[in-house]
């Protein structure tokens, strides 16, 4: 069973799959403290009838995000998969987004400041698949670049305005419960501690 989080993004999620199937999900809109962290996983753990002893993957989402944040997540999974002796994976929103997408042009951007972002293509017909990972650029030079047709991602309200006025459409994602169980199979997991993901070489 594999147990995966995430505290990055704006909306946190907690998860257990299987193979086949989430098993169980709870979402929490906002922060979630590093002292909370915990009882989640546990009241996670109760809804599905399952115990500890019953994780074999666990997989925590490392960027971007808030500077805080990532660091009480990634260093919350490291201490788990130490203590339960399991093997880990760090996942990039980038890659998630991307297991998500429906379309075949889209560009994933994340806002990081209130003038830079980051700009990675997602499917294989992106103007940016050439791009392996993420960039931090200033989000004036982004749009002047981008020429996929829709966007995926995080963005303050004020990107948001700037992307559709570019003319470009949200993605069509497919939900979270039916992506999941291949996502989570297809990552590489080993018993080696992973690392927050800032985007800036911090």
């Amino acid at each position: 069973m594999y147990l995966y989080f995430d505290i990055a993004s704006h909306t946190a999620t907690f998860a257990l799959a299987s193979l086949k199937k989430v098993l169980a999900m709870k979402e929490h809109l906002g922060t979630v403290r590093d002292d909370e962290l915990p009882d989640y996983v546990e009241r996670l753990l109760h809804s599905a009838k399952a115990s500890y002893s019953d994780i074999d993957h666990i997989a925590c989402v490392t960027g971007p995000g808030g500077f805080t944040s990532l660091r009480v997540a990634v260093t919350f999974a490291n201490v788990l998969a130490d203590q339960l002796q399991l093997p880990l994976a760090g996942v990039h929103l980038a890659d998630l987004y991307s297991a998500e997408c429906t379309d075949t042009d889209v560009v994933w951007i994340h806002s990081t400041k209130k003038s830079e972002v980051f700009v990675r293509g997602v499917t294989q017909e992106a103007d940016h698949w050439s791009w392996p990972h993420a960039v931090h650029l200033p989000l004036e030079d982004a749009l002047k670049s981008i020429t996929s047709s829709s966007w995926c991602g995080e963005l303050i309200p004020e990107h948001e305005e700037a992307v559709q006025a570019k003319g470009m459409q949200k993605a069509v994602l497919t939900p979270l419960t039916d992506t999941l169980p291949t996502f989570l199979y297809q990552l590489e997991y080993a018993q080696t501690s992973i690392v927050p993901w800032y985007g800036r070489g911090w």
